[in-house]
Parts: structure tokens; C-alpha cells; sequence
């Protein structure tokens, strides 16, 4: 598989109804060649938010508990 041209980081916070109506439009694109990063930033519900992983291209990662914004962005970038 030749490397991601983009990488999207979705810092995830009780948010997983929303999150997969985003990870739906994302796979709709006709653009290719980008890669998901999903950041639990300590989700009440960390079960829903694995989910994500059955999405192509998707890679769920699991912080232990709330990083804040910009350190949960960090996490995704260092994946």
C-alpha cells in the first residue's frame, strides 16, 4: 500500500453519534489516497469508538483519558 498523501485526525470526545456520520461522508469521498486517525480523548463511550477500526483506512487509538485538544491531535500525528 503506497503512503497516505493526507492524514485527517479526529480528536474524539463523547462523540461517537457524530463521529460516524463523519466517517461515512469521509469514506463518500471520490478523493483517495488519505488515511483516518481516530484519537480517544477518554470517551464515556470507548466501545462505540472502536467501532471505527471496520472503517477503511481508519486507525483508532486509545489515550486512557482526556489529553485536551492539541495533545490528542499530537497523539493521532505520531501514529
Amino acid at each position: 500500500m503506497s503512503p497516505a498523501r493526507c492524514m485527517i485526525v479526529i480528536v474524539a470526545y463523547n462523540c461517537w453519534r457524530h463521529l460516524f456520520l463523519c466517517l461515512e461522508a469521509l469514506q463518500a469521498q471520490t478523493v483517495s489516497g488519505f488515511r483516518i486517525v481516530i484519537v480517544d480523548n477518554g470517551d464515556a463511550n470507548p466501545g462505540q469508538l472502536e467501532r471505527a477500526e471496520s472503517y477503511q483506512n481508519t486507525t483508532y487509538i486509545k489515550s486512557g483519558s482526556n489529553l485536551g485538544f492539541a495533545a490528542g491531535n499530537n497523539r493521532g500525528l505520531d501514529k
